[in-house]
């Protein structure tokens, strides 16, 4: 589970309605709305988790143990987290997409 503090989880929540509304033709009334839109909640909160771990290892320099324990997660965990973050910012580049 993926727990933020409320400004965070407002972030979340916010990205996520913007991105349901941009990609609202997407949508196939004939399915269920809520896993359509959970989804997409989901998506942007993993996106988040990777980008708070980029942030607390680049940034501010701590360690990937000092990170586990912020984020309740095994070192184990957050270095595979900063390394498909590592990966995604490699590909996007590759494909020219700026960040």
């Amino acid at each position: 589970m993926i727990m933020f503090d409320q400004a965070s989880a407002s972030d979340v929540t916010q990205e996520s309605l913007l991105r349901a509304y941009h990609k609202i033709h997407l949508y196939n009334p004939q399915k269920s709305f809520a896993p359509w839109i959970f989804t997409i909640a989901r998506r942007v909160a993993l996106n988040e988790t990777s980008y708070q771990e980029l942030r607390l290892h680049y940034a501010e320099n701590l360690s990937i143990r000092e990170i586990g324990q912020i984020m309740g997660k095994t070192e184990t965990g957050i270095k595979v987290t900063l390394f498909r973050a590592r990966q995604k910012i490699q590909k996007a580049i590759g494909r020219g997409i700026s960040l």
